[in-house]
């Protein structure tokens, strides 16, 4: 009798085994499943492993998150599990007649319930990552696609910078310069009152080089003072001295200083250089 008493007991403890060996299976083979699938096979796996299949009858559901206490009586179980941040696993078992719930299926079914909720959760947090990592790889593709067309726009930029470069060039060089030049009255005398014209002339044909940006630290300019500067520019159109003296209302001395001036920071003082063809060559 007793050994009859074992071998069952034996029995049982293999399905028991067996049903535990069956769901770790089934949740590591089928984690694309649809949870009403992985919910049905559990089902039947643990009717199998119950006493009394026949008599048997389990349901496991995921319900919105509630409070619920573990209810055990003679020939029924209750459990549920919380998982997520709202939902839960719930199972419930229950024998026909008078047969009573063995501590093992108890077990077994408290255990399944744990396993689910845990599948469950791994399943959720990994489609929240598979959405995020879609998210983030929509948005660096936006912003690829933005920098392509900032790109783009920035090309169409510079190209419509050299047009209007080139604009300027042509109404500079084919309408204001010999506007400029017929202003000249051809008397000596006179256009030395028109020096000014000159200087305008001197800048504007500057303007119609385009220039690229100059590897220098700095240029002439940057290193003169304004009225040296502007000294300088009448310099470079051939104006004596005395010529920029009267013209800017400041003695040929004072003049002569800013000259000085001017040849120490371009470099050249002491040399035999014409300052009034470095500064046409060199001024901006």
């Amino acid at each position: 009798m007793n050994n009859k008493l074992v071998l069952n007991q034996l029995i049982e403890r293999e399905k028991e085994l067996d049903a535990l060996y069956e769901l770790a299976q089934l949740f590591a083979n089928h984690s694309t499943d649809e949870n009403s699938s992985i919910i049905q096979q559990s089902e039947t796996i643990l009717i199998n492993a119950m006493q009394f299949p026949e008599h048997s009858k389990i349901e496991i559901r995921i319900d919105e998150s509630k409070e619920h206490p573990e209810i055990r009586i003679t020939n029924e179980y209750y459990y549920a599990i919380t998982f997520g941040s709202s939902r839960c696993v719930s199972i419930f078992a229950q024998t026909t007649g008078e047969i009573e719930l063995l501590e093992r299926e108890v077990f077994m079914l408290r255990t399944t319930a744990l396993l689910l909720a845990n599948h469950f959760q791994k399943r959720e947090t990994e489609e929240r990552l598979q959405k995020q990592s879609q998210m983030n790889d929509q948005q660096a593709l936006s912003l690829e696609n933005k920098r392509i067309a900032l790109q783009e726009v920035f090309s169409c930029f510079l190209l419509e910078k050299d047009e209007i470069y080139k604009s300027i060039r042509n109404q500079i060089r084919n309408s204001i310069n010999p506007l400029l030049s017929r202003l000249y009255t051809g008397n000596p005398e006179k256009d030395k009152e028109t020096t000014l014209i000159q200087a305008v002339q001197n800048k504007l044909l500057r303007i119609t080089d385009v220039i690229e940006p100059s590897d220098k630290e700095s240029s002439i300019s940057n290193l003169l003072t304004p009225r040296e500067h502007e000294i300088a520019i009448l310099i470079s159109i051939g104006m004596t001295t005395k010529e920029i003296a009267r013209h800017l209302s400041l003695s040929s001395l004072t003049v002569d200083c800013h000259r000085n001036s001017i040849r120490r920071k371009c470099n050249i003082q002491g040399q035999k250089v014409s300052l009034t063809q470095f500064l046409r060559q060199n001024l901006d």
